[in-house]
């Protein structure tokens, strides 16, 4: 019996390293995220307002074209901030369904991922890792349509 208490003891001490693992890479890539399309929206703004107020615009820039693809880029940005800040919740509340998960199984001593807490946690996880990826490709979309406006596709 002492040497199963042994083996549960490391694996739970495992996983919560793993986990705090993956909480600091999930964090990063988050920052990441919402970093790069914030900044880049006012980025792009700071840009447009420059072109937009020059007296002396260049020939090959079509100011109509510009705004137009800006407009969508920014739309773009905002998207992929709005699904960083999305995830971030979706992550914190899966977080905390799985600690109501393993506290519950602390307490009753019944491992069963079937219950409810377990089942909402992984969806909520899945979520979080959906809208994370659509807010990476925002960031991806948004940046070839805000080029695309320079290079008159």
């Amino acid at each position: 019996m002492a040497h199963d208490d042994d083996v549960t003891t490391t694996f739970h001490q495992r996983a919560q390293e793993d986990y705090s693992q993956f909480s600091q890479h999930l964090r990063a890539s988050l920052q990441f995220v919402f970093t790069a399309n914030g900044g880049a929206a006012l980025a792009m703004l700071s840009c447009l307002t420059a072109v937009c107020t020059s007296k002396d615009v260049n020939s090959a820039i079509s100011v109509p074209v510009l705004l137009s693809r800006f407009a969508w880029s920014a739309l773009l940005y905002l998207g992929g901030v709005f699904c960083s800040v999305l995830s971030m919740c979706a992550f914190s509340a899966s977080k905390q369904n799985w600690g109501q998960f393993w506290e519950d199984n602390a307490l009753t001593g019944i491992v069963d991922f079937r219950k409810a807490y377990a089942r909402k946690g992984e969806r909520l996880s899945r979520l979080g890792f959906g809208l994370l990826v659509v807010g990476a490709f925002a960031f991806v979309g948004a940046s070839i349509t805000a080029v695309a406006a320079f290079l008159r596709w």
